[in-house]
Order: structure tokens, then sequence, then C-alpha cells
């Protein structure tokens, strides 16, 4: 449930995570001897049937001067065998044969052309669209790294769908706030990827009510957009990618894999990109400056030396850790003053409660926000005219 492809040092991992902390006054060697013994038990017995080795055997033969007692070479590293289960297999292979096919709803080009014609879509996202309306492929994976207008090329495309087939557009995302997002890009119907699975889950049950039977429901001919599918886990994007299927309508997975990834076993988006390809939008809109277009993408790209170029121009500030912290306090300080959103990231808890709370007293010494309020779990205090960010959905 955590890792698409794992070694048997992962799944000693795992055994060890699920043992008592004490095993009866068992030795250090006793266990090692127990875990091992449970880890070859996982791999060789009946019940291991769901696990794929994924190592190539040698090419070449090795002597037998040359092997380990396990009958390895010495020149690979001890025990490198890679692992995975049949049901991972089976979800991916069942992702790549699904954005191979075709048959959902296409438009000719002269159609495309007039439909593009009203639009101030350019380059790549032109392309992108025209491309999605006119492929008849089943599932398309739509690429778009920050700054390239992924959401206006989105919402762009929702409008064109409606025009060009008489049918509307469903979202689906992880999160609640990204459905929100999609809703602004024109998607009126959609759920998180949880609500989405469960409604259809109990729909296939017999337990959805007749009245209630078009909330999630899909349709033939529609558009389904999966957005921000990198932080989809493979099970949930192959669930809804099945029932999008079964129903007739087209996919459209959209998202950038270099971003965040998905909490269970992931890298789908990835997977769909390098196996069958994608739309990419390349040319970066959102950044004023010139250089940083550029830059986003090598950043973006884990290039180290994009940040010398941040550093010349006057992006990383440096100091002492407490220079450093005042500084962020500072800052968020102004922009909470000047009524606008800010992020200030900590690296990790105890930190973050600390800053919390100097920057609640400085509002309490100015009169924004109320002295008095209620102890909370970490120890920081809430009252009225402070702001409360949840950490869970």
């Amino acid at each position: 449930t955590t890792r698409a492809v794992w070694t048997r040092h992962d799944l000693i991992a795992g055994i060890v995570r699920h043992l008592p902390d004490e095993l009866a006054g068992l030795s250090a060697s006793q266990v090692r001897t127990l875990v091992d013994d449970l880890a070859d038990r996982a791999l060789t017995t009946a019940t291991a049937r769901d696990v794929v080795r994924l190592t190539v055997p040698d090419l070449i033969r090795v002597p037998e001067e040359l092997r380990r007692s396990d009958g390895r070479s010495q020149f690979e590293p001890h025990r490198p065998d890679r692992f995975a289960t049949a049901g991972q297999l089976a979800r991916e292979e069942s992702l790549l044969a699904t954005a191979r096919q075709t048959g959902a709803p296409k438009v000719s080009e002269k159609r495309i052309d007039r439909l593009l014609r009203g639009t101030t879509l350019a380059g790549d996202q032109r392309a992108a669209v025209a491309e999605i309306l006119g492929s008849g492929k089943r599932l398309e994976v739509l690429v778009g790294p920050p700054g390239t207008g992924k959401s206006f090329t989105v919402g762009t495309l929702v409008e064109l769908w409606g025009k060009a087939f008489d049918a509307d557009v469903f979202g689906v995302a992880v999160a609640e706030n990204a459905v929100t997002v999609l809703r602004d890009e024109g998607i009126q119907r959609g759920a998180n990827v949880h609500t989405f699975l469960a409604w259809h889950a109990a729909l296939a049950a017999g337990e959805i009510r007749e009245a209630e039977r078009e909330e999630y429901a899909l349709r033939k001919g529609q558009l389904l957009v999966i957005d921000e599918a990198s932080t989809i886990s493979t099970v949930d994007l192959t669930r809804v990618v099945q029932i999008a299927k079964d129903a007739g309508a087209k996919i459209l997975v959209t998202g950038d894999p270099h971003q965040l990834g998905a909490v269970g076993v992931g890298g789908a988006m990835r997977l769909l990109v390098d196996q069958v390809g994608a739309l990419e939008l390349v040319e970066v809109r959102r950044f004023a400056q010139p250089w940083e277009r550029e830059a986003s993408l090598r950043l973006r790209d884990a290039d180290p030396s994009v940040l010398t170029e941040y550093d010349r121009r006057g992006r990383l500030v440096a100091g002492s850790d407490g220079q450093m912290c005042q500084a962020a306090l500072d800052g968020f300080l102004g922009d909470y003053l000047n009524g606008k959103r800010s992020l200030l990231i900590v690296d990790d808890n105890d930190r973050a409660a600390e800053l919390s709370s100097k920057l609640r007293q400085t509002l309490v010494d100015v009169g924004i926000v109320e002295a008095r309020g209620v102890r909370l779990h970490n120890g920081t205090f809430a009252g009225a005219g402070d702001l409360i960010q949840t950490r869970r959905n």
C-alpha cells in the first residue's frame, strides 16, 4: 500500500513495524533470524502468489568461484531483487491499455479550427486543446508545469467540449479545494476522489436513491477531467478511470508528475507519460520577468545550478537562525496586515508553535486579536480574531 516497487529490505522493515517491541525475551540474533524467516516465507510460500520478482536474470553465466552462497554474483549488491504485487502490475497495465484505446468523441479539423477561432489560446495551449478534441483517444494526459496556463487551457476546453459534443464535463481531484478550483475553470459538476468512489460503490450496491442517481453519474460523450493526478494513488486512479471507461466518457488526466506525489502507491501519471506520452505545455507565462520563466523550469527539473540565478537576483536571503525567524515573522505580519494571504513554513511542529505564538502576541498587542482564548493541543492559544488553519480534511 505504500510502494509500487520494493525490495526484501523494505519488506523486512514492514514486518518489523508490525512486531511487538519485546518478543518474549528473544536475543537480537534470534529476532534477526525470525524476521529473515518471515521475509523468506512471505516471498516463497503459496501465499506469495501475488508477489512478482522484477529482477532480470543474469544474461551471462557467472562462474561458480565468483558466486556467493546464495548463488548470486559477487559483483552484485547483496540481495538486489526488486518485487511488485501482481495486483499493482495489473492496475498499471489497465491504465496503459486504456490510454492506447480509441473510440472517444472527436470532431473534424475544420470544426476544431472554427471552435478555436474565438479563443485566446496560444501556441502549445491551442495545440493541446485541438488534439484532445480531435484525437478520439479514450484517455489523454496533459502535463502543465507551474505558470504554463494549465487551468486556463482546461477552462477553455470545458467550454469548447460543450459546444462540440453538447455534453458537460465532470471533474475529480484529491482535495476538496482542488474541486473548487475546477469549478472556477467552468466544471460545475465535480467531487473529490473519495466521495466519487464511495458514491459509485454505493450505486453498484443499490444503495443510491432514484432521486440521487445523477449526482455523480457519468454518461457517454462526457469528458472526465482528473486534476492533479500525480497526487492520486494508482489504486484510486485505476478505479476512477474504469468507471469513466464503462460509462463511455473520455478521460483527461492533468497535472505535473514533477510535483507532489500520492500518499499511497503512486507514480501512475509518470508511468502514463513515459509509456504512452503526453500533451505538454512548455511555455511559461505566469512570471513577468523573462529570466524567472526559464529558471522555474530548471528548478522543477531539480537543477541545483539554478540556485545561483535566484541568489544573483536577490531571491535568497541568508542570516543566523534568529535573524531568519524574525525576517519570516516580519514578512508574514506585513502581508497579513495588508490583507494578503501568506504562508510561513518552518522545519518542525515545535518551531511552528513558537512562531505562531509570537505572531499572535504581536496581533494582541496591536488590538487585532483578543488575548483570552482556548488552549490548543500544541500549547498555543486561539481566541476571537485569530485565523485558524486546520490540517485535516
